[in-house]
């Protein structure tokens, strides 16, 4: 799976001059105001851009969009919210952990690695990353948040038996959700067709286009941790 993850990034980093029409994946968009109705100014990269969205967009919020020109405007298609992964923290060891998880089906060393680092806590940020790993289990969910060359993510796996689904989420990338069977992916599914052409390059196994949830949605409700 790390190899996994580090063929997505270098996806990632190659498309950092694509702030372009027809981008080769899609760009970070935020919207910075409401202009009209149905009218938003958008940014992504250096550009602002007053465009019609037949989608409610929050204001401030930020989204995963395709951008191509069309016959007399710019086009911004599929747009798709991304989460705040900043209020996830991370953890410094996630991508160890995520490798040890992958290889090894007994998780006893894994609660034991998340209730000592709970007892342990010193930050309120610290205890809500560890609590929520907790929660995630009690539904026999597996949630990491970590870092990878800088940037955030969220990996999340539920397994049963041979088969595995395993959403995946960078700060510079979309979602991915993968199926997994004897260790083999089986397939790949991503919300954008650009990113699908991407990784039909980069991995031998059926790359999907469509929608998807997240596997475990952060718990809100965290004891009250006490400085």
């Amino acid at each position: 799976m790390i190899s996994s993850i580090s063929k997505i990034q270098k996806i990632a980093s190659g498309n950092k001059s694509a702030i372009m029409l027809n981008a080769s994946l899609p760009v970070s968009i935020k919207v910075m105001e409401k202009t009209g109705f149905n009218r938003y100014n958008l940014k992504f990269a250096n550009k602002t851009l007053s465009t019609k969205s037949t989608k409610n967009l929050k204001i401030g919020g930020e989204y995963w969009g395709e951008i191509g020109s069309g016959s007399e405007n710019i086009v911004i298609k599929n747009l798709y919210e991304k989460p705040d992964l900043k209020a996830y923290g991370a953890l410094a060891d996630g991508l160890s952990i995520i490798e040890k998880l992958i290889i090894n089906d007994d998780l006893n060393w894994f609660y034991e690695y998340i209730f000592s680092n709970l007892a342990s806590c010193k930050t309120k940020e610290s205890y809500e990353i560890y609590a929520n790993m907790i929660f995630a289990l009690q539904k026999n969910i597996i949630y990491i948040p970590f870092f990878y060359n800088e940037h955030l993510g969220i990996f999340q796996m539920e397994k049963d038996n041979e088969k595995a689904q395993i959403y995946l989420i960078f700060s510079n990338f979309a979602p991915l959700f993968f199926n997994i069977k004897n260790s083999q992916i089986l397939n790949i599914t991503t919300p954008f067709e650009k990113v699908a052409k991407c990784l039909k390059e980069k991995f031998e196994c059926d790359i999907n286009i469509g929608t998807f949830n997240e596997i475990y949605t952060q718990s809100s409700y965290i004891i009250d941790f006490k400085e």
